[in-house]
């Protein structure tokens, strides 16, 4: 099986991302702007626990839990519950590093923009590293 066989997604992402890349000429500075975000997202996980028992807690409320029952059954919702939103910025940020190593793997070492996607991704495992500790 070959390697677009086994990642087809990484065939369309990975001139997307490319052609973003290459519309910055400020490439390291894009990366320093978004790495100063990265504090927000180091809070965010730290108390996502204590949010996910808050939520628990206000869910033996019935009026709150007719709340969430009534919005996870909004279209816009696709079902999930509350719950299901407050994991989303924790599970992003582990899928960035994926997403980028496997970009790293589709381009290989004598392409172009190999030494920017190793960059991003010696920065984004840097800040997780600070974010598990």
């Amino acid at each position: 099986m070959g390697e677009s066989d086994r990642w087809p997604l990484v065939d369309v992402i990975s001139p997307a991302f490319i052609a973003a890349v290459r519309s910055f000429s400020w490439f390291e500075e894009l990366i320093s702007i978004q790495m100063d975000y990265f504090p927000h997202y180091t809070e965010y996980c730290c108390n996502h626990p204590e949010a996910v028992e808050l939520c628990k807690r206000k869910m033996e409320k019935d009026s709150f839990a007719k709340f969430n029952k009534e919005c996870s059954a909004r279209p816009e919702c696709k079902g999930l519950n509350l719950e299901s939103f407050l994991i989303k910025p924790v599970q992003r940020i582990c899928k960035y590093p994926l997403l980028i190593r496997e970009l790293i793997r589709s381009c290989g070492t004598d392409h172009d923009d190999y030494a920017q996607l190793q960059l991003v991704m010696e920065k984004m495992e840097v800040a997780i590293c600070t974010l598990i500790k």
